[in-house]
C-alpha cells in the first residue's frame, strides 16, 4: 500500500475510532440512519481532513479494503465500524493531560514527541469558548503506557517543563462541583430523565467484555446470576456483541460480580470475562445512553 493510501485509511479509521466516534454527534447520527450502521463514503468525503487527501470515493474504498477496524460494503460505496460503538468513554484510562503546551504546537510534533514513550492513538487540544488552550489530551494504546508517562518527572516539551496527569484525575480549571440531585436551595429543578436514570442504576451496573462470538443475553443470564449470587435485572447486550453491561437488583450483587470478574472467576465457554463496575464519568455517560433509549421507546409507542 502506498503512503498516500495508508494516510487515507488511517484518517477513515480515526473517524470510526473510540477516540472520535462516541463524541462525533454528526457521524453517530449518520450511523443511526442506516439499519446496518454503514456511512456513505460521499459523507466521509465532506470531512475536511479526508477531502484534503482525496475527493475520489473509489480511492477511499481501495484504501480501507484491508482495514482491520472498518468494513467496506459489498458495493464499495459505504463504510462501517467493525466493533460495536462503546457506550462509555474507553479512552479515559489510557489518556494523559499535558500542560502548558504552546498553542502553536502542531499535532504531528506532539504525536512524535510522546510517541517516544509508546504508541499514540490521538492528540486533542482542549478548547474553551471555541478558543484553543494550552492543555492537550494524549491518548495511548494502553492504560499501562499512560500510567507510566503520567509518573514521569521533569518532562520538557520545546524547552518548557510540562505537567502530566492521568485523564481520569484531571479537572478543568474553574469546573464547579455539581450538586447532588434533590439537594440545594429553593428553586432546584426537578431531575431530568438522565439524572433519574443515574439514581436508579448507580452502584448496580457492571461493564463486561471478552464474550465469545455467537452468544445472546440468554446465554449469559444464568452465568452472571451465579457469579453475583444475586438477581440480574437486565443485560444490555445484543447477539454477537463482544461486550455489554449488566444491571443487578442490588448494589451488593453488582459488587460481588465485579469482584468475580477481577479474580477471573467468570467464564463463558473457554473465555474469561473481563470488566469493571461503572463509576464516575463512565456511569454518567451510560446513564445518558439508557435514558435516550428509554425516550426512543416511549416515542415509538
Amino acid at each position: 500500500m502506498s503512503e498516500h493510501a495508508e494516510n487515507i485509511r488511517k484518517q477513515v479509521e480515526f473517524y470510526f475510532s473510540d477516540s472520535n466516534l462516541p463524541r462525533d454527534k454528526f457521524l453517530m447520527g449518520k450511523i443511526d440512519e442506516d439499519p446496518e450502521s454503514f456511512v456513505p463514503i460521499s459523507v466521509l468525503l465532506s470531512f475536511k481532513r479526508l477531502n484534503a487527501l482525496t475527493s475520489d470515493a473509489g480511492e477511499v474504498a481501495d484504501a480501507v479494503a484491508s482495514s482491520e477496524t472498518v468494513i467496506l460494503s459489498e458495493d464499495k460505496t459505504r463504510i462501517r465500524r467493525k466493533d460495536p460503538v462503546p457506550t462509555f468513554d474507553v479512552t479515559r484510562t489510557r489518556s494523559i493531560v499535558v500542560s502548558p503546551v504552546a498553542k502553536a504546537a502542531e499535532e504531528d510534533a506532539l504525536r512524535a514527541f510522546f510517541g517516544e514513550f509508546g504508541k499514540v492513538l490521538s492528540v486533542r487540544r482542549i478548547r474553551k469558548n471555541k478558543e484553543p488552550t494550552e492543555t492537550v489530551f494524549i491518548e495511548f494504546d494502553t492504560e499501562a503506557t499512560a500510567k507510566a508517562v503520567a509518573n514521569k518527572e521533569d518532562v520538557e516539551y520545546e524547552g518548557v517543563k510540562v505537567s502530566i496527569v492521568p485523564r481520569q484525575s484531571w479537572k478543568p480549571q474553574g469546573e464547579k462541583k455539581r450538586k447532588a440531585p434533590g439537594s440545594g436551595d429553593k428553586g432546584d429543578k426537578k431531575m431530568n430523565p438522565k439524572e433519574k436514570t443515574l439514581e436508579q442504576i448507580k452502584g448496580r451496573v457492571v461493564f463486561f467484555n471478552n464474550v465469545p462470538e455467537g452468544k445472546a443475553r440468554e446465554d449469559l443470564q444464568e452465568i452472571f446470576a451465579k457469579a453475583s449470587k444475586g438477581e440480574v435485572k437486565f443485560i444490555d447486550f445484543r447477539r454477537d456483541d463482544r461486550e455489554g453491561h449488566v444491571r443487578f437488583a442490588e448494589p451488593e450483587h453488582a459488587e460481588a460480580f465485579a469482584e468475580a470478574l477481577e479474580k477471573d472467576e467468570v467464564k463463558v465457554d473457554d473465555n474469561t470475562i473481563g470488566g469493571k463496575m461503572l463509576e464516575g464519568d463512565d456511569l454518567d455517560v451510560y446513564a445518558g445512553h439508557v435514558a435516550s433509549k428509554r425516550a426512543d421507546k416511549r416515542r415509538r409507542r
